[in-house]
């Protein structure tokens, strides 16, 4: 069984119990791709990884090790880099189609991409919703 077929099946136990869609590992549309690297992205936290200290090292390593190769099996070589690099390629797709308007959005997003993670995503989902208003415009 491949590492994302693992991490795959351990979702779908979830899922299941909540009566949610199951992933199918040979029909994954790119939406499911991002909401896999986003979990994936969530598992490897280090609380999550942990399980707030309870694993032993060698779990932790080999969850960790699981988890970067369904990464990679879904086409992200740097999961711990993801959503940095989602976002600075949304912000460049957007300032290409907008011009000059986009350029504090830009500075302000590459400011934002330093801080730690959990900042981050506070900030980055009140610059997604200025992105969105942007692509109304």
């Amino acid at each position: 069984m491949t590492a994302l077929e693992q991490v795959i099946d351990n979702l779908n136990f979830r899922r299941r119990l909540f009566k949610q869609d199951e992933y199918d590992i040979d029909n994954l549309s790119e939406t499911d791709k991002t909401e896999l690297l986003d979990w994936i992205d969530g598992c490897l936290s280090p609380e999550n990884i942990s399980a707030d200290g309870e694993r032993s090292a060698t779990e932790q390593k080999r969850l960790r090790i699981m988890y970067e190769k369904a990464a990679k099996e879904l086409g992200c070589d740097d999961i711990y880099n993801y959503w940095t690099n989602y976002w600075q390629i949304a912000i460049v797709r957007e300032s290409k189609k907008k011009g000059k308007d986009m350029e504090i959005v830009v500075m302000i997003a590459t400011a934002i991409l330093t801080y730690k993670f959990w900042e981050k995503t506070q900030m980055l989902e009140k610059l997604d919703d200025y992105l969105q208003k942007m692509k109304r415009k």
